[in-house]
C-alpha cells in the first residue's frame, strides 16, 4: 500500500503481545542502492525492521512484540550505509551536473514491498515552499550522505532544448516563399 511520509510521521507504535505504546514513528531508513526500507525509527534510540510490522492502520503501527525494537547497530545493512546516508527527509537534491533542485520534503513508499516509490522535492525558505516536483525512484542516480543525485536534466536545459526543437520545427514547417514577378 502506498504511504506518504507526511501522513505517517508521528504515528504511535504499539505492540500486540504486550499492548504497550512503545513510541512514535520518527524516521525511515532506506538502502541507498536499492530503495528498500531498512528500518523505521521509533522514538530516539530504537529501530525496527519492516518485517516486524504486523499491521498498518491510519492511526497506528502495530508490532508483534517488544523484541522487534533493537538498537540501529543491530541491523547490518543500516550499519554498513550509516544513518545519515540511509535517511532521505530534508536531504539536498541536485542533478548530476550539480544544479540544485531543493530538498526532499516528502516521499512515497510501498509498505507491502518495503520500497521507495518516489521523492517529493521543493525549494523552501522558512515556512514557504515553492517549485514542488515529484521524481520516481528510477530517477535517483545516487544517495549520498548529504545529497540525493538525480539522473535528470536541469529544467533550464530542458526548456532551452524544447525551444530549440520548437524553432527548428517551425523553420521546417514554414512553407517556401514564392516569388511573384521577381
Amino acid at each position: 500500500m502506498k504511504r506518504h511520509w507526511s501522513q505517517i510521521l508521528g504515528l504511535p507504535i504499539l505492540t500486540l503481545a504486550e499492548g504497550t505504546h512503545v513510541g512514535y514513528l520518527t524516521a525511515v531508513f532506506f538502502d541507498p542502492e536499492t530503495g528498500k526500507i531498512l528500518a523505521f525509527k521509533a522514538g530516539f534510540a530504537k529501530v525496527f525492521s519492516p518485517t516486524d510490522v504486523q499491521a498498518w492502520h491510519s492511526n497506528r503501527i502495530e508490532l508483534s512484540d517488544m523484541e522487534a525494537l533493537v538498537p540501529p547497530e543491530e541491523i547490518s545493512r543500516l550499519r554498513n550505509f550509516g544513518l545519515k546516508r540511509s535517511r532521505l527527509f530534508g536531504k539536498k537534491v541536485q542533478t548530476r551536473d550539480g544544479t540544485r533542485l531543493g530538498r526532499v520534503y516528502d516521499f512515497c513508499m510501498d509498505s507491502t514491498t518495503s520500497s521507495l516509490l518516489s521523492i517529493e522535492v521543493c525549494k523552501s525558505f522558512l515556512w514557504w515552499q515553492w517549485d514542488s516536483k515529484i521524481f520516481p525512484f528510477s530517477a535517483i542516480q545516487e544517495i549520498q550522505e548529504n545529497a540525493v543525485i538525480l539522473n535528470v536534466e536541469p529544467e533550464q536545459k530542458v526548456k532551452a532544448k524544447a525551444q530549440t526543437e520548437k524553432s527548428q520545427s517551425a523553420v521546417r514547417l514554414t512553407p517556401a516563399s514564392t516569388s511573384s514577378g521577381h
